[in-house]
């Protein structure tokens, strides 16, 4: 299952346990276990496809005669034509902007002058695809020092204590890590800055100019 993932070109997220298959940090994909999204149990690992529990469970409804990687080449096409940059606005491309944020940064870590970055879970679950929230990725400076990065888009009053506590989730198991929280240029606020220079071990701000989704 893996596998069928990786071949349709999706990135791969490990969180709370599961592992899902994403575009642009938008999750269309993945492998469940016990039980399945709408809660019937299963015996074995299988490949659920769609964005959102709702579409995910309709796709299983409506589709359960397709193969899983037909299923999911199907979803793929769909979002991938959506979710690009230069792509007229829809819903597709307007959900989860801190998890596409992430995913540009760890395909180009160097925008923000980090050496690799991957994504890495938060201290809280995502309530759902349309909150607005913050992503966590961590990695390495070009030294080899740990660090933790926090994205956001928008104006965050949160991003400062989510990113502290994603740093301590990380800290947990490792080094100290150095925190940035990476916003595009316009959403570099006073504010935020203000809050993360308050820190114990102080954040810094990695504003990305310009069109941050065609970055990457």
């Amino acid at each position: 299952l893996v596998d069928l993932i990786i071949d349709a070109g999706l990135e791969i997220v490990v969180e709370g346990g599961m592992v899902r298959g994403e575009i642009n940090g938008l999750e269309v994909a993945r492998i469940v276990h016990g039980e399945t999204t709408a809660g019937e149990p299963i015996d074995e690992p299988q490949l659920e496809v769609g964005v959102g529990k709702a579409d995910r469970e309709l796709t299983a409804m409506v589709h359960s005669g397709l193969p899983a990687v037909d299923q999911l080449g199907r979803v793929v096409e769909i979002v991938r034509e959506h979710r690009r940059p230069g792509a007229p606005r829809h819903p597709l491309n307007q959900l989860v902007p801190d998890r596409w944020l992430r995913a540009v940064l760890c395909r180009t870590p160097g925008l923000v002058g980090l050496a690799s970055l991957r994504p890495a879970e938060g201290a809280r679950p995502r309530p759902n695809l349309t909150a607005r929230d913050v992503a966590i990725a961590a990695g390495e400076t070009p030294d080899g020092d740990p660090v933790v990065v926090a994205c956001s888009v928008g104006i965050a009053l949160d991003l400062v204590p989510v990113a502290a506590d994603g740093r301590a989730a990380a800290d947990a198991t490792g080094p100290p890590s150095r925190l940035v929280l990476a916003v595009p240029e316009r959403d570099d606020h006073p504010l935020i800055r203000r809050l993360g220079a308050r820190l114990r071990a102080p954040a810094d701000v990695a504003p990305i100019s310009g069109d941050w989704r065609a970055a990457g």
